[in-house]
């Protein structure tokens, strides 16, 4: 009889890192964690899989936490556009 695979074991080491560095960075909710996370990232994720990453967080955001990324990210004059 052949041992089953579970779905654990079709992740990629590297995407395990991510989700334990993840699961730091929550937990410790530091400057410096979320700080190494972008490290993480940066060094375990290809570019099309950090910009799906970062894309569903902000979709995950409500406006007005939407808004605040945004104005964090590129500066207040940068933020969306007000028709």
């Amino acid at each position: 009889m052949v041992p089953s695979r579970r779905p654990a074991d079709y992740i990629l080491p590297r995407h395990k890192a991510v989700s334990r560095a993840i699961g730091y960075a929550l937990a410790a909710d530091l400057p410096d964690a979320w700080g190494s996370l972008r490290n993480v990232l940066h060094c375990r994720l290809d570019p099309r899989e950090r910009a799906a990453v970062a894309l569903m967080a902000l979709i995950a955001l409500d406006d007005k936490h939407f808004d605040a990324v945004l104005t964090a990210a590129l500066g207040p004059d940068e933020g969306r556009a007000v028709a």
